[in-house]
Formats: C-alpha cells, sequence, structure tokens
C-alpha cells in the first residue's frame, strides 16, 4: 500500500464504506481567506446573521487562483495517490462550484437531492472522467450543520448496476431510482451526515450515493466540490488495483 497522509484504516473506510475524512487537509487561514472574499463576490457577509436571508446561495463559478487554490496542497494530492495511483490522475487548478447553504430557515428547497456525481459524462464501471468525489470543507460543519449526506456502502450498489447496464453504461440520472429503491427497501442503513473542521477534505467513491442536507446549524456551511480526472481508465481486475478499483472488480460479474 502507497504511503500517505490516510492510515491503513482509512483506506480501508474509503474501500468499504466509500469515503473517509483527511483531517487537515489545507491550513485553516485558507478556509478564513476563502470565505472572507466568497462573501464578497454573494454579497453576503458570512459573518453577519442579518445577512442571512436566503437558504442557499450557489455561485456556480470555478476559481483559479488564491485564495482558493491554495486548498490544493501536497497533502490532499498526496492523499488522492493513496487512492488513485500516483500519475493516474490530473489535478487541475481550479475551486468550485460553491452552493452555500444558511441556517434558520425551516424547509430549504435543495434537501432530498440523492444522486450520483458525474452528469458531464456517460457512466461505464472503468469511465476515466471522475477519478474521486471530493468535498472541501471551507467552514467547520457541525452536526446538524448541512454537512452532505452519504449513503455508506451505495458504492457497492452502484457498481453492480452498472455492470447489469453494460455494454450500454448509464447516465448519472440513472442511478436515482434503482438505488432509491434498494435503499428504501433496507431502510437506509449507514445514512451518515459529514462533520467536519474547516480545512478537512471528504474523499469518496465516485459512486457514492449522496444528498445536500438542510443547514440546522449555528453558521452557513461552505463547502466546494471539484472534479479531476484520471488519466487512465479505471482497471477492473487484475493485481494491484487501488483502492478506488477495487470496489469495481468485486462487483464485476463472473465470466
Amino acid at each position: 500500500m502507497l504511503n500517505g497522509p490516510l492510515a491503513d484504516d482509512q483506506v480501508g473506510e474509503f474501500v468499504e464504506r466509500g469515503w473517509t475524512l483527511l483531517r487537515q487537509a489545507f491550513p485553516p487561514e485558507v478556509a478564513r481567506a476563502v470565505r472572507h472574499d466568497l462573501g464578497g463576490r454573494i454579497g453576503v457577509d458570512l459573518e453577519r446573521p442579518e445577512q442571512w436571508t436566503e437558504p442557499q446561495v450557489w455561485l456556480q463559478e470555478m476559481m483559479t487562483s488564491p485564495p482558493y487554490t491554495d486548498a490544493l496542497t501536497e497533502r490532499f494530492c498526496a492523499a488522492v495517490d493513496q487512492l488513485v495511483g500516483p500519475g493516474r490522475w490530473q489535478l487541475t487548478q481550479e475551486m468550485g462550484w460553491w452552493p452555500v447553504t444558511f441556517p434558520g430557515f425551516d424547509d430549504p428547497p435543495y434537501s432530498d437531492s440523492w444522486h450520483i456525481e458525474g452528469g458531464w459524462f456517460h457512466h461505464h464501471p472503468w469511465s476515466p472522467e471522475q477519478a474521486i468525489l471530493n468535498l472541501f470543507c471551507f467552514s467547520t460543519v457541525e452536526p446538524g450543520g448541512g454537512g452532505t449526506l452519504l449513503a455508506e456502502g451505495s458504492h457497492h450498489l452502484a457498481a453492480r448496476l452498472l455492470w447489469e447496464a453494460e455494454p450500454d453504461g448509464l447516465e448519472a440520472d440513472d442511478f436515482d431510482t434503482p438505488l432509491t429503491k434498494i435503499l428504501d427497501q433496507a431502510n437506509w442503513p449507514g445514512k451518515v451526515e459529514v462533520v467536519a473542521e474547516e480545512g478537512d477534505v471528504v474523499l469518496a467513491h465516485p459512486l457514492l450515493f449522496h444528498s445536500a442536507n438542510p443547514n440546522h446549524g449555528t453558521r452557513p456551511r461552505v463547502m466546494a466540490q471539484p472534479a479531476f480526472s484520471m488519466t487512465e481508465p479505471k482497471r477492473t481486475h487484475g493485481d494491484n488495483l487501488y483502492p478506488v478499483e477495487i470496489p469495481l472488480s468485486r462487483a464485476r460479474p463472473a465470466p
């Protein structure tokens, strides 16, 4: 196993549960600088509750300069290397989009939106377009504070559905109905919300089912989800697979 900031048990969590948390992936001062600049861009002071007048502001923009790109640290890259393989993914100097959610609203319209990421490509088990699902926490996310909901283990189910759809493959939206039906029947085991400190990054399998979550906390929740592609297709059989490939291999039908 490749050495790096993730401990062996965290790599195991990624394979089995579908995600792990990289603590202190980037410095808190970077998070604070991003919140300050982002507040100016959306016209809301993120430190002044009297200005929080709607449940969500969604800035659909990729930032390509500091302080935003300062979150793309060597520590983050080393962790992705552990999961995907060094030299097998491409880091781009960009950060976004920005769904900023605010507390104080009983029934925000953005919740209950379970989905698989990747609406910009057609999915096959080996698809290289998304190396990993990463959620950069630019604010501390307390329990109930709007942290993304994750369906642990759902990446195994999604991988099986994807293999069953071959050779045609699936669009990202095609996962929603069958995954929801399976999880409804099982009463959604393993549904968890992200709880993290500013500077942490959630590292999740690209096939993990996830959803927005109402912010009933005490502060705005600021996250970003840049997408990084692989430089080659994911492998689905053979030896020396990287953690992102192991669930795909396990779900592969027997010949």
